[in-house]
């Protein structure tokens, strides 16, 4: 759990504290989920995210984050409906030297292609921990001079799997992109947070297009999927005029990049993928 791990180069709009990202104007406490059950909203995890929700002090909002192998539509919606966001990794990480204990089970369920093994987690300074020493050090207090500052596990994010990197990437700054629609605006910058959020989907999904082209391909989106929008089609151009300029604000915070011409969602994949197996 890293700042490369989580924060992708958002310096100045978010801040990795624990297990927990700090947006300008709202938190997104992250509860992960590492096994093989197939989640719903009849799990633990599914109440531990909606305990997450709640904002007893009035403070600043709280949207949770489920990061786990796969999940069912139902609690992506339920968790959409509170502002936050699931991330379907499509694997389940496990220590490589746990491998000849589980190799057999694998073989058996056909499951080779959902685990990716990885060496023990080494910190900074140099203490290396699998699964049991990190959930053991986790439950006491012994833990402080090994796994906190949570800095210290940087090095360990290079041997994480680029899929499960890029998509927990992509659900990280998606989560930001939703986030700006939550912010202060007049009704045209709200409209065109929307437009946004369509464009992002289809560039975490699709890969670079050109900007024009993939603003009028998000406006046709989201005149389908909200009222709102198809309605205001005759203020289509100043709408798009905002959605450019938040374009702008997204490459310049580094959630996107801008090559030969085309828009790309920045070393990232979308976090719900189509249920293949």
């Amino acid at each position: 759990m890293t700042p490369s791990f989580y924060a992708v180069n958002l310096r100045r709009q978010i801040t990795r504290l624990s297990l927990e990202l700090l947006l300008p104007d709202e938190k997104v406490p992250v509860e992960v989920y590492n096994g093989g059950d197939y989640l719903g909203k009849n799990t633990r995890k599914y109440r531990q995210l909606s305990d997450l929700s709640t904002n007893p002090d009035g403070g600043i909002p709280t949207n949770p984050m489920l990061i786990n192998h796969r999940s069912d539509d139902d609690i992506k919606k339920s968790v959409r409906s509170m502002n936050g966001m699931v991330v379907d990794t499509g694997l389940m990480i496990a220590c490589e030297n746990r491998r000849d204990e589980i190799q057999d089970a694998l073989n058996t369920l056909h499951l080779e292609s959902r685990i990716d093994f990885i060496p023990k987690i080494e910190t900074v300074d140099g203490e290396t921990l699998d699964g049991e020493d990190y959930k053991d050090l986790s439950r006491g207090e012994d833990d402080v001079d090994i796994i906190h500052p949570p800095a210290k596990l940087v090095p360990a994010a290079a041997d994480l799997p680029d899929q499960f990197l890029q998509r927990i990437r992509g659900g990280v700054q998606l989560q930001y992109v939703n986030s700006i629609y939550r912010e202060d605006h007049e009704p045209t910058t709200a409209d065109a947070c929307f437009v946004l959020q369509e464009m992002y989907h289809i560039l975490l999904r699709e890969g670079g297009h050109e900007r024009q082209e993939i603003i009028n391909k998000a406006w046709e989106s989201a005149t389908h999927r909200y009222r709102r929008i198809k309605s205001a089609n005759q203020r289509k151009p100043s709408i798009l005029d905002k959605t450019n300029s938040l374009v702008n604000r997204l490459r310049d915070e580094h959630i996107i990049t801008e090559r030969h011409g085309e828009l790309h969602a920045r070393m990232a994949e979308h976090p719900q993928q189509n249920l293949t197996f």
